[in-house]
């Protein structure tokens, strides 16, 4: 049990810490309601844009860039996404693949090769909501921003608020008792008590992988590993490019499914297929020499060094991938969590604030 002076500070702590921080965390409550589907919403609210017409796949990647490349035939294709679903596009990256709201999505439906159209990355909510959320919208800035807001609200909050909610063992039953029918200044500190310290069991873990998420480059440093070795392909002036099914045809050689083709180099000579599984998780990467389609690396799952696969292992989890569609609904479940303890916090606050005063007013009447 916490000593009446601890308690007293980490009361204060605790409650000046999520006024401070709870319009951020509030906002990132939101925007993970909205991403953990947020391919099914660009689906839902851009049909024409990014659904197909449903029929069976008959264009390939290299037609599909090819459609592409006569839409936009001054801006280099980074990278080709392959449907993911029945009714799936391709979508292809036009610039940067980094995913600066600067960049451009073509898509391009698979069953008759038309280009359903082209815009910027911001004009897409799933997007531009992922990155407000990831990033604030501001790049590598806002990334290392999140990550410490995600560290303050795992340190500050979401630590000391099981510790002040501790009963001891012989209370333990009693502490997750709520007495609604008490008035609603004891419902309030009830509710927020009880469903934020059964909530901490999903929400430290969802935080904690947020911010590692968010501090990516920090985490890499950290594990002191460099990035995967990749011979660099130089340019060799007046030589074609293979057609791109070439590279995804070898890349699936051993089984699997192609979730992407990324080009690198002037001449986007480098190529890479990114290949995963049913679950949407990738599992390899095939490095190619575009030029005569040589395998240049190859790298499986367990030959990826931590400094890329612990990141994207962390990503995964964070995003609830780790168990299909009920880890989505988890997850977002409990985002919707912080919203609660910011309304109750903040109401409980108020009450505190307002009944200060009006002692404050009744001590100087009687003076």
């Amino acid at each position: 049990m916490l000593s009446p002076r601890t308690r007293r500070f980490l009361v204060k702590f605790h409650r000046w810490t999520g006024l401070l921080i709870g319009l951020w965390i509030v906002m990132q409550s939101l925007t993970g309601l909205a991403i953990v589907w947020r391919e099914d919403l660009d689906r839902l609210l851009m049909p024409s844009l990014l659904r197909g017409s449903g029929g069976p796949v008959v264009i390939d990647v290299q037609t599909a860039l090819d459609a592409v490349r006569a839409v936009a035939p001054d801006t280099r294709v980074s990278r080709i996404e392959l449907p993911a679903y029945k009714d799936g596009v391709y979508r292809a990256w036009l610039g940067s693949s980094g995913g600066s709201l600067n960049a451009r999505i073509a898509t391009v439906d698979p069953s008759n090769g038309n280009v359903l159209g082209v815009l910027p990355l911001a004009a897409i909510p799933g997007e531009l909501l992922f990155r407000l959320h990831y990033a604030l919208l501001a790049g590598d800035d806002g990334r290392f921003v999140v990550g410490l807001l995600g560290t303050t609200y795992l340190l500050f909050l979401l630590i000391t608020g099981p510790l002040l909610w501790w009963p001891g063992r012989a209370g333990l039953q009693a502490g997750f008792k709520m007495k609604l029918d008490a008035g609603r200044g004891r419902a309030l500190l009830d509710l927020h008590r009880v469903i934020g310290v059964v909530a901490c069991v999903v929400l430290i873990p969802l935080v904690t992988t947020g911010a590692l998420t968010a501090l990516k480059p920090q985490l890499q440093a950290g594990l002191a590993l460099r990035n995967l070795k990749i011979p660099a392909v130089p340019v060799q002036p007046g030589a074609k490019l293979l057609r791109a099914d070439t590279f995804v045809a070898t890349a699936l050689a051993d089984g699997g499914v192609a979730r992407d083709v990324r080009f690198a180099g002037k001449d986007g000579q480098s190529v890479t297929v990114v290949v995963g599984n049913q679950h949407g998780e990738a599992t390899g990467r095939v490095y190619f020499n575009g030029y005569d389609g040589a395998v240049i690396a190859r790298y499986g799952r367990a030959d990826v060094p931590p400094a890329v696969d612990v990141p994207e292992t962390i990503l995964w989890i964070h995003k609830g991938d780790a168990l299909g569609t009920f880890g989505r609904l988890l997850i977002w479940l409990t985002a919707t969590v912080p919203l609660l303890l910011a309304v109750t916090g903040v109401w409980m606050w108020l009450r505190r604030t307002r009944a200060r005063r009006r002692s404050a007013a009744a001590r100087a009447a009687t003076t």
